[in-house]
């Protein structure tokens, strides 16, 4: 991604509910700090374009096009490990710009799985994030891996951006499950 001209941002594992849930038009449980002591940090992360979504709102007075990725750590909630939680590995990406679109971001997806050397296919979905029609999830050997396409403009005006952005999230625990990968 870097070759790409993409920038890597590192963001913080915490974060808070609104904006791991609300500002994401999501309705889902998050992973909450038993004794936290900001509202501002006091849920784990569930994604990564959430974050990314975030640093956009930080950098909106800089100049577009702001493409940038991360890949880290998520939290979900899973009542069958022994912590509650399990931690993949995602790696995500936005562009902002005022011509971003779903082929922005299907180009970024079939160029790095291309150089994985791997079949794919995106298979037309729905995404309370995303914008219907516009959103596609991804699929290598029939197994979904991730999703991608043009972040919904109430997304957007959540995170007071004027700009659309597309954008892309891969868990790539799955991906190289899937592969055979360890």
């Amino acid at each position: 991604l870097v070759g790409l001209h993409f920038i890597e941002v590192s963001s913080y594992h915490l974060t808070n509910k609104e904006t791991a849930t609300q500002k994401m038009n999501l309705n889902i449980p998050v992973v909450e700090l038993a004794n936290s002591t900001s509202e501002e940090y006091h849920v784990l992360r569930n994604t990564l374009i959430s974050q990314l979504l975030q640093i956009h709102q930080q950098n909106k007075h800089n100049e577009y096009p702001q493409h940038i990725f991360e890949m880290g750590k998520v939290f979900l909630l899973n009542k069958d490990t022994e912590t509650g939680t399990e931690e993949p590995t995602h790696l995500a990406v936005t562009l902002a710009d005022l011509e971003a679109t779903y082929t922005n971001a299907r180009q970024i997806v079939d160029y790095l799985l291309r150089m994985l050397d791997l079949k794919y296919e995106i298979k037309e979905t729905k995404h309370p994030s995303f914008t219907n029609g516009r959103v596609g999830a991804i699929a290598v050997n029939k197994k979904e891996i991730g999703i991608l396409g043009e972040i919904n403009p109430q997304v957007l005006t959540n995170f007071q951006l004027e700009c659309p952005v597309a954008a892309l999230e891969i868990d790539l625990n799955v991906l190289f499950n899937t592969i055979g990968v360890q």
